[in-house]
């Protein structure tokens, strides 16, 4: 009978240790995923961790950081978040999104982003505001200036491809009177310098488009997007919606970077064969969902045909180029789908 209660005892002391064991380990996870914006697993880099407490944002470590953060719930909806130091630019805010896990405004409250020097917005598209009102509604977030990509004339609100804008203007007008705030023009030629050694400028925007052609059905439904990033001579380039306004303006641009976004169109067939044969890149970022990823079967034959593999943030996740006077680095994370 002894030995029976001993036995007992015994297991219920082995339970009771194996509990214990996996107790810790779930701990363990969850302050590992609190305190990295992404796992460098991919990378084996154990010191890829912001230790957010010290500074002002998680970022603030001296180094630039260009981050195309995941907001997979649209087709190709993403938001570029650039800090360094003190200062942080957002091009586009992503599609508004439900689920926490894609929430733009959780993602840098969780990195202590709390400051936006300028909000660059690609399009009148949902894709590239549909975040905004979430941050502007956010008590943790305040927002320096706004800059949309529309016509010079600030009345021209007429649609390249024949529909009206004056809609999606006044929406967006409406959200940034909510913390007193005008949506200004982006200009090409339009640069912010970051510090001495690092500045964003618009190379292409809606206001280098002569005025509208009588045949609108050559005139692109979206307007066209190019950026420079550029840090200690590392160069990045960022560019908007694939369409024939930015195939025409690559056809006469040619560039060699370190690191480029690939176009996407909603036109699954169109592949921005210009961008391709004169953008000359190391790294290749694509923003697409999974879903949207795998029906650009024509972009992803001719990316094959060139050897050329992105990162994409519906597999990768959040995208992070990390750049000093030594070089750049990029890191990346799973996230929920």
């Amino acid at each position: 009978m002894n030995m029976k209660i001993k036995v007992i005892f015994s297991l219920i002391a082995a339970l009771l240790l194996l509990v214990a064991i996996c107790f810790s380990g779930v701990i363990r996870f969850e302050r590992q995923t609190r305190v990295l914006p992404f796992e460098a697993q991919k990378f084996g880099d154990e010191n890829f961790i912001f230790n957010a407490g010290n500074y002002d944002n998680a970022f603030n470590d001296g180094n630039l950081h260009w981050v195309s953060v995941n907001l997979s719930g649209g087709q190709y909806s993403d938001a570029h978040l650039i800090t360094k130091n003190t200062e942080s630019i957002l091009i586009d805010t992503g599609s508004y999104q439900n689920k926490k896990e894609h929430s733009l405004a959780r993602y840098l409250e969780e990195n202590k982003v709390s400051y936006l020097s300028t909000i660059y917005l690609m399009s009148f598209s949902p894709e590239s505001y549909g975040g905004l009102r979430e941050l502007l509604l956010s008590d943790d977030i305040s927002i320096g200036s706004i800059k949309l990509n529309m016509p010079s004339n600030i009345n021209d609100t007429q649609d390249r491809s024949g529909g009206n804008k004056q809609e999606p203007l006044e929406v967006l007008r409406d959200i940034a009177a909510y913390k007193n705030l005008t949506i200004d023009i982006m200009m090409p030629n339009e640069r912010y310098d970051i510090d001495d050694d690092t500045f964003i400028e618009v190379l292409y925007s809606h206001a280098s488009l002569p005025a509208l052609s009588d045949d609108q059905s050559k005139e692109p439904s979206v307007p066209p997007f190019v950026a420079m990033l550029s840090d200690y001579g590392n160069r990045f380039l960022i560019t908007g919606d694939n369409n024939t306004a930015l195939e025409h303006y690559f056809l006469s641009q040619a560039y060699d970077v370190d690191v480029a976004t690939i176009p996407l169109s909603s036109d699954k067939s169109f592949v921005p064969d210009a961008f391709l044969d004169n953008v000359v890149a190391k790294d290749y970022l694509a923003a697409s969902s999974v879903k949207y990823w795998k029906k650009l079967k024509a972009l992803q034959s001719v990316l094959n045909e060139r050897s050329i593999n992105a990162y994409v943030n519906g597999i990768e996740g959040h995208i992070a180029v990390i750049s000093n006077q030594d070089g750049y680095t990029i890191r990346t994370t799973s996230m929920s789908q």
